[in-house]
C-alpha cells in the first residue's frame, strides 16, 4: 500500500510538471478585457438596431437641413450613417448599456457587476500541506462594458485573471489563469505552477456574489468563494498588495 500510494504521488506530480511545462510552452493569456458570452441577449439584434438608429439620424439631418441635402452625396450619406452609427454603439458599449432604459429592453443587457469586490476564499481541497478550510481574505476588481470583461482576482498566496466568461441575469461563470504569488512567512502553498480554473459565481443580491471555484485536472484544488461589492468605480488597486 505504501509502494501504491508514493506511486499515486509520483504520477500525481508528473503530470502537475507536465501540465506547467505546457502553460509555460503556450505562455501566459493576456491581462486584458475580453469578450464574453451573454445567455439571453441577442448581441447580433442589439447592434443592427443600433445601426439603423445611427441611419436614421443620419437621414433625418440630410432631409431637416437643406443646405446639408444639397451638398451631400450618396457616398457622403453613406459616410455619415456609419459615423452616427458607430458613435451610437461606443457610446452604448460604454455606459448606455446600464442604463435604466436598456435594462427595461429585453434581450439587450446582462447585470452590472463592475467594481471592487472584496470576500473570502476557502481551500477546501488543495495541495499537500497547503492549509484548507481556512477562509482566505480575497479581493475581486471586475472591469465590465456591454461586450468585454476582465474579472481580476487576488488573495495573498495567488492571483488569477479571466480568459473567457458568461453571463446572465443571476451569475457569472469564468474561466481564469491563476499564478503564485510570493507566499507569506508561516503559509506553506507546497508544490504551485501556474495554470487555468473555473469559477462559477451566483448574483445572489445586488451586491453579494458566491459560488465554488476549481482548477484543472491536473492541480486538484477546489473550494468557496464569497464576495460584497465594495464600491462599483474602484481606483486602480497597487498590484503589489492584496
Amino acid at each position: 500500500m505504501r509502494r501504491l500510494g508514493a506511486f499515486s504521488r509520483r504520477r500525481r506530480r508528473a503530470r502537475r510538471r507536465s501540465a506547467a511545462r505546457v502553460t509555460t510552452e503556450l505562455g501566459a493569456p493576456k491581462r486584458e478585457k475580453h469578450l464574453y458570452s451573454a445567455a439571453n441577449v441577442n448581441r447580433v439584434n442589439v447592434v443592427t438596431g443600433l445601426g439603423v438608429l445611427g441611419a436614421a439620424i443620419a437621414a433625418a439631418i440630410v432631409l431637416l437641413i437643406p443646405e446639408v441635402e444639397k451638398q451631400a452625396s450618396a457616398w457622403g450619406g453613406v459616410a455619415a450613417a456609419t459615423v452616427f452609427s458607430s458613435a451610437i454603439f461606443a457610446l452604448y458599449e460604454k455606459r448606455v448599456w446600464r442604463s435604466r432604459i436598456a435594462a427595461s429592453l429585453p434581450g439587450t443587457t446582462v447585470p452590472d457587476m463592475r467594481g471592487l469586490w472584496s470576500g473570502k476564499l476557502v481551500v477546501r481541497q488543495g495541495h499537500p500541506g497547503e492549509a484548507t478550510d481556512t477562509p482566505l481574505p480575497c479581493r475581486v476588481r471586475i472591469e465590465q462594458d456591454w461586450s468585454r470583461i476582465i474579472v481580476d482576482l487576488r488573495t495573498a498566496e495567488t492571483e488569477s485573471w479571466s480568459v473567457m466568461a458568461t453571463v446572465d441575469a443571476r451569475s457569472l461563470h469564468y474561466e481564469y489563469y491563476v499564478i503564485p504569488r510570493p507566499v507569506p512567512e508561516g503559509r506553506q502553498l507546497g508544490s504551485f505552477e501556474p495554470h487555468y480554473g473555473m469559477a462559477r459565481l451566483t448574483l445572489s443580491r445586488k451586491n453579494l456574489l458566491r459560488g465554488d471555484w476549481f482548477n484543472d485536472q491536473h492541480f486538484s484544488r477546489w473550494g468557496e468563494i464569497e464576495l460584497r461589492r465594495e464600491r462599483v468605480k474602484p481606483a486602480r488597486w497597487d498590484r503589489s498588495a492584496l
